[in-house]
């Protein structure tokens, strides 16, 4: 499995495919191997096979909000927005509050026009990393959306100043 998910992370998918494949010959209800091969295929934008394959695992370990998560990119990727919006609620229920989980269920909401709700979710985002320019941007695209301006203005001068801030220390040649 470790050289499955290396596999993975380096982006040789077509390894990581491989080496589930050969655990899912033996094992074919593991689902370490169906979430990393619902991983490589996700990566490879082979969306169906992914959510198959991130399905079968998610149904198998119900309380790994991981698989959730690959499984609602997936879905959202897919245009299926009341699925990724469940994975991603049972994902955040299951202890996944980072900032990340936050602002992808807002994503999925301002997907569907629900800006009221994705702007909750986006103000969830940037409490998780108030640091992070895109968690404030993201808020005040969700304000434009709903029409306050002065509310958008102010997220979006916080993320400028932020991108300021984290990257007036590099030096290019």
């Amino acid at each position: 499995f470790h050289r499955a998910a290396a596999a993975v992370q380096a982006g040789d998918l077509a390894t990581a495919e491989r080496l589930a494949r050969q655990v899912l010959e033996h094992a074919p209800r593991h689902p370490v191997a169906l979430h990393l091969l619902g991983a490589a295929y996700l990566r490879q934008g082979r969306l169906r096979e992914a959510c198959d394959a991130l399905s079968r695992a998610a149904a198998i370990d119900t309380g790994n909000p991981q698989v959730l998560e690959d499984l609602a990119v997936a879905e959202l990727s897919s245009g299926e927005y009341a699925r990724a919006e469940t994975r991603w609620r049972r994902a955040i229920a299951l202890g996944k509050r980072d900032a990340a989980a936050w602002s992808w269920l807002g994503i999925t909401l301002a997907s569907q026009g629900r800006h009221p709700d994705a702007a909750e979710c986006f103000a969830a985002a940037a409490a998780a990393a108030p640091d992070d320019p895109g968690m404030h941007l993201n808020l005040g695209n969700a304000h434009r959306a709903l029409g306050a301006a002065a509310k958008a203005a102010r997220c979006y001068e916080t993320a400028l100043a932020l991108f300021h801030q984290r990257y007036s220390t590099n030096t290019f040649p």
